[in-house]
């Protein structure tokens, strides 16, 4: 946690250090004791208010028996078996000017009922910033993740379903971003957040990380994103220090869309044989689209999933009711139609399946299985 913070005040420092000494407008460099004109030289009028929504319904089929709450397991995009529902309706308000930006979006729907804060459940994020100098801004407030490419709007993504990989990384974050656009093509972001996967601090031990991207071309993106936490409990002595690295790629070509994602973390003090060990999880994922034509698409995606001594699932226990550490992985079909540009309707088959004999955590009518199948349709349209 210390490494944390001490990452996250030092390219803070560094930003500073950059204000003073490359700070530029058009009419050349501001001197440091003249920094805090730099936002009030002229009245900023190039203020924009943009209004959105979004609207997404499904129906879905799953090879398992849902859980008390109704809900399946893994859930988050269209979580309820054999019924029509609503995913998300969503509403949202974007500022931007040149010196200052805000977005606001309240949401509903199982999406958020199934998988969001509890503690703010209607608030999908809320954030405001401000630019300190040229290329350095510090936003703070709730965000979504960054950390990952599947988003939990499914309009964002290749597929309705997310993968297991999505599942166990964060979905939404508290705190603030301290943002450096190096250069046409590079950012540099240093955070410092409430917790791992949170709105609300837990115990009182905060996450923080830095992420970098990189975008070759107009149709390449690279990214690095990094976060760091505590996840001992109030009650629990030993700290257990987290460590989880997520690497991401997007390209895009005339008819093809690809993304490959990868994941690995440690965490100390930690582990179902040795408690006081040092815990390692891995996860990957590979998804492609291909266009038939503007309106017709098909995309696959395969998932992989590796958590052994249970870092990131908490307790999974199988059939005879023994902890397990999940390994799972999973295939993917998904087609698309696009009635207009921002909308769609898919179709979409899937498959999780355990590795090992140990692993049979899905049950239907009280027998137990090491794989599931899924089937889901879903319409979704935004402006």
């Amino acid at each position: 946690m210390v490494q944390a913070q001490t990452l996250f005040w030092g390219i803070f420092l560094f930003g500073l250090g950059f204000l003073n000494l490359h700070a530029q407008s058009e009419e050349g460099p501001i001197p440091l004791e003249n920094a805090r004109l730099y936002l009030a030289r002229e009245p900023d009028t190039s203020g924009i208010l943009m209004v959105g929504g979004y609207l997404d319904t499904y129906w879905a089929y799953y090879g398992d028996t849902a859980n008390t709450n109704g809900y399946h397991t893994f859930p988050t995009i269209s979580p309820r078996s054999k019924q029509l529902g609503l995913n998300m309706i969503q509403a949202q308000l974007k500022y931007r000017s040149g010196f200052a930006r805000a977005n606001l979006a309240i949401h509903g729907g199982d999406i958020p009922r199934a998988a969001w804060s509890g503690d703010f459940n209607f608030i999908q994020e809320a954030n405001v910033g401000f630019k300190f100098a040229p290329k350095i801004w510090l936003d703070a407030g709730f965000f979504k993740t960054h950390i990952g490419y599947e988003s939990i709007l499914p309009r964002d993504n290749f597929t309705i379903s997310l993968a297991t990989t999505t599942f166990y990384e964060p979905y939404f974050l508290s705190g603030a971003k301290l943002t450096w656009m190096a250069g046409k093509n590079w950012s540099l972001q240093a955070n410092l957040f409430n917790e791992f996967n949170g709105f609300v601090d837990v115990n009182g031990s905060p996450a923080g990380g830095m992420s970098l991207y990189w975008e070759p071309t107009k149709d390449w993106v690279l990214g690095l994103n990094q976060i760091t936490s505590n996840e001992k409990t109030k009650e629990a002595g030993l700290p257990k220090l987290r460590a989880y690295q997520n690497l991401v790629t997007y390209r895009k070509f005339t008819k093809t869309e690809w993304v490959g994602e990868v994941n690995f973390g440690f965490q100390s003090n930690t582990g179902l044989t040795d408690s006081l060990g040092t815990a390692k999880m891995f996860s990957a994922l590979l998804a492609g689209k291909y266009k038939f034509t503007r309106r017709y698409a098909v995309s696959g995606r395969y998932e992989f999933f590796y958590d052994p001594e249970e870092i990131l699932t908490g307790a999974v226990y199988n059939a005879s009711h023994q902890l397990v550490g999940l390994v799972i992985s999973g295939f993917t079909l998904c087609g698309e139609f696009k009635p207009t540009e921002k909308s769609f309707f898919r179709v979409e088959a899937r498959e999780l399946i355990t590795t090992h004999s140990d692993e049979d955590i899905f049950y239907n009518n009280q027998q137990s299985s090491r794989n599931r199948l899924e089937c889901h349709l879903a319409m979704g349209v935004w402006f």
